[in-house]
């Protein structure tokens, strides 16, 4: 929601306060996932609803089904955006997030699908000086670092469904598995994530035919391997 942001951007620097954003993306096993913004402004600015009306109309715009709740968070106040996304391994990373994604067709959510396990990887970059200069633009002013540093202040988080084997996080619980990210306001911040589902049945099936496979294998070598007694050799040699 790169523009719902830079509507709520633009509106904290117009009351010279300060904004808190927190993108959240809750990724299932069956690969849907819930997306939510959190976008608070420092509470001695609002003073009313009308504070988040453009947020809002925009959100509802995009996502007519998006559900939106208060949100509060020491000093700050806003609004809460969740939408719901069916197969986030075919969404595009631009068009639901705003960052861009390293990944094949820009998708935010890339699969390796493997016998035993399939790999998911997330490898993109969000760029809030880039969304500063598009806020620039609109306003007709150039802004500081100073000043995007006091005004912005960005969390990205996702939620795995699985414990993470691979990720650049700003911190790491494992425990919940949450990955949350502190979004630089002077360079590009680049987002890695990796985690595996594995196959259990594949797996399963794979172990069965495995044990059955070596038993055979060490009947054949008993057999072998075994010396008849004079009783088995007659009995043998009366059959033919």
């Amino acid at each position: 929601m790169k523009k719902l942001i830079c509507t709520l951007f633009a509106a904290a620097l117009i009351c010279s306060g300060c904004i808190k954003t927190e993108e959240t993306v809750l990724i299932n096993k069956d690969k849907s996932a819930e997306i939510s913004d959190s976008l608070m402004v420092d509470e001695q600015y609002v003073v009313s609803d009308d504070t988040f009306s453009r947020a809002i109309i925009t959100a509802q715009n995009k996502y007519p089904d998006v559900e939106i709740t208060n949100v509060g968070k020491k000093g700050f106040v806003g609004k809460k955006f969740t939408y719901k996304i069916k197969d986030i391994t075919k969404s595009n990373a631009e068009q639901i997030l705003g960052f861009h994604s390293r990944n094949e067709g820009g998708i935010f959510l890339q699969e390796k699908k493997g016998f035993f396990k399939t790999r998911y990887i997330v490898d993109a970059e969000f760029d809030i000086p880039h969304t500063a200069r598009d806020i620039s633009g609109t306003m007709g002013r150039a802004l500081t670092y100073e000043q995007i540093s006091y005004i912005f202040n960005s969390e990205f988080k996702i939620k795995t469904p699985i414990k993470a084997v691979i990720t650049n996080a700003t911190t790491s619980d494992d425990e919940n598995m949450m990955y949350t990210w502190t979004l630089s306001t002077e360079n590009s911040t680049p987002i890695k994530l990796e985690y595996d589902i594995y196959h259990i049945a594949n797996i399963v099936w794979t172990s069965i035919f495995g044990v059955l496979a070596g038993l055979i294998m060490l009947f054949k070598i008993y057999k072998f391997f075994k010396k008849e007694s004079p009783e088995e050799i007659k009995r043998r040699q009366a059959f033919f």
